[in-house]
């Protein structure tokens, strides 16, 4: 038995396979890939807020109302912001940045208030004044859903999607 190569067709099939791996433009595979992963990591925040011992009306597990703003766990607080070619940022929403940062890390000691005498809360629909109150303990959502990406294999899973689209659209 014999193998008979044609070096001339191996050639020629190289040939084309280079013309189509310089068709595939990679910056576009990068930016959808970072754009996906942004919006990936945005929805594992908001689960991990879902999770955590944040407790929020939009839950309705909490009686007290949670401020200005959209509810932590739903998609309106946060945003997912291009800041440059092929570079997202994930960030609450300006009405819950504040309350989103105390809330992941913790506030030792008491929350005093800045303009007024009093503190105003709305629990069950009714006002309530407090001289201040003790700071929450950190609930770390933001740190579990950082490990949560990681873990996934998510990151990986995009890319690999967004380099098979674009291979199939320019072969």
């Amino acid at each position: 038995m014999a193998l008979e190569m044609n070096i001339g067709q191996f050639s020629d099939d190289l040939e084309d396979f280079q013309i189509t791996l310089e068709a595939i433009d990679m910056e576009s595979v990068k930016e959808n890939t970072v754009r996906r992963a942004a919006q990936e990591m945005a929805g594992m925040v908001r689960q991990a807020v879902f999770e955590s011992s944040i407790k929020s009306p939009a839950s309705k597990i909490s009686p007290y109302e949670s401020g200005d703003g959209p509810a932590m766990a739903t998609s309106d607080a946060w945003l997912v912001e291009k800041d440059g070619p092929s570079s997202y940022t994930v960030r609450p929403h300006p009405q819950v940045r504040q309350r989103a940062v105390v809330l992941n890390f913790g506030y030792p000691g008491e929350i005093t208030p800045k303009n007024g005498e009093f503190l105003k809360f709305t629990v069950e629909g009714q006002p309530v004044w407090a001289r201040s109150v003790d700071g929450p303990d950190a609930t770390g959502y933001w740190q579990a859903a950082i490990q949560k990406m990681r873990n996934s294999g998510k990151l990986e899973e995009i890319a690999a999607e967004e380099l098979n689209k674009e291979f199939e659209e320019n072969t």
